[in-house]
């Protein structure tokens, strides 16, 4: 499985690999990527990279995170999609049926 994460604070890509790391069958057979810049995304997605799973931050600094999904969706339209939220209560039941 290919996994991203992109959010510009550094703490939060931290906590969703500890918390993707907590699915030992999972991240045996995983990559995950970090973007700091929902731009450097785009462009990755563009030169044909996919990802089985996306964890994409809404209030990004330079570009709504909303529309970097969008533009990651119609480059790749399996690409399940997370919207990042604090990873503590609702954040971790929802990256927990998006892992399952």
């Amino acid at each position: 499985m290919h996994i991203c994460i992109c959010d510009d604070d550094k703490s939060q890509h931290e906590i969703i690999k500890n918390y993707i790391n907590g699915f030992s069958l999972l991240t045996q057979r995983s990559e995950i990527v970090s973007h700091f810049s929902g731009n450097d995304l785009i462009k990755d997605c563009m030169s044909g990279v996919s990802f089985d799973m996306l964890f994409m931050d809404i209030q990004l600094d330079c570009v709504s995170g909303i529309e970097v999904a969008q533009t990651v969706r119609r480059l790749n339209s399996n690409t399940i999609y997370h919207r990042n939220e604090k990873m503590t209560g609702q954040g971790q039941q929802a990256a927990r049926k998006a892992l399952k």
